[in-house]
């Protein structure tokens, strides 16, 4: 008959076991946060930690422990994230304005555990990312009640960085009582964020491309973006500089630009469009 003693060896044997694979685990998070670091991510995203909660605490057949193991794995991934927070410590992003601004404020949502470096102007912060001076700038897209913010895309249609987050930041309207005022800031990275090619449901991407100045030209890029099944959130144009009277466009559409669809409808845009380029993908 076995006794207290026979139990506790059981469990001390399993504790080794997940010592070894706890190691093993946070070696691996030390690759995610450097993969992070180098694509300018989040340490979390809620709905990811949420869906593999959902799916693992289906591992777990006895219906009284099922609970007790959710709370492990929840305990799991914030030893996990504090880890990476720990080793991202030293990531720079670069921001414009002071303290009191939206651009900061979205800074630091989406890098909370970054220094930041606060600039005047959007090509100094651009092209510093791109000089590798900072890991990540974080730049003004649009803004509900002004538009577009134009020498922003300018720079992400002629340079080299990619998007691979973005967040809105709301505040009260100067000067008209009872309206919002919300921004929507991107993260300027060196690395394209490449989703999995199953992807999720909230996936979206941004492309840039020109066209020959032909009828129909404009037309038929857009029925192939529809014919894979690609929700346009929004379509613009803008001005060439070097070229007078000429235009790139700007689309931002819903879907996983990594699926199968995603990269034949690349292919097809290519044989049409010049200067195509994927600027980001996010969530």
């Amino acid at each position: 008959m076995s006794d207290i003693n026979d139990y506790r060896n059981g469990i001390n044997e399993i504790d080794t076991k997940m010592a070894e694979l706890f190691e093993e685990r946070l070696q691996l998070c030390r690759k995610i946060a450097a993969y992070k670091q180098d694509n300018s991510l989040s340490i979390r995203d809620q709905k990811v930690e949420d869906l593999k909660v959902s799916k693992q605490k289906e591992l777990i057949k006895d219906d009284e422990i099922r609970p007790y193991y959710v709370n492990f794995i929840r305990s799991t991934m914030d030893i996990s994230s504090s880890f990476q927070e720990m080793l991202l410590n030293g990531m720079k992003v670069a921001y414009i304005g002071d303290e009191s601004t939206g651009s900061y404020r979205a800074a630091k949502k989406m890098f909370p555990n970054a220094s930041f470096v606060a600039l005047n102007d959007y090509k100094t912060a651009y092209e510093g990312v791109e000089s590798g001076e900072y890991n990540c700038a974080v730049l003004p897209l649009e803004n509900s009640l002004s538009g577009e913010v134009g020498k922003v895309m300018d720079l992400m249609y002629q340079g080299s960085l990619s998007i691979n987050q973005i967040y809105s930041d709301t505040e009260e309207a100067v000067g008209n009582e009872g309206a919002v005022n919300t921004t929507r800031y991107a993260a300027f990275t060196r690395s394209l964020n490449t989703a999995d090619s199953k992807g999720r449901d909230n996936e979206q991407f941004i492309i840039t491309f020109t066209v020959k100045n032909e009828a129909g030209a404009l037309a038929s890029t857009l029925n192939i973006i529809g014919a894979h099944g690609y929700n346009m959130r929004s379509l613009r144009s803008r001005p060439l500089k070097s070229l007078p009277w000429s235009y790139y466009f700007y689309i931002e559409a819903e879907g996983n630009i990594n699926s199968r669809d995603g990269k034949d409808m690349l292919r097809e845009l290519s044989a049409i469009c010049a200067d195509l380029k994927l600027v980001g993908t996010f969530h």
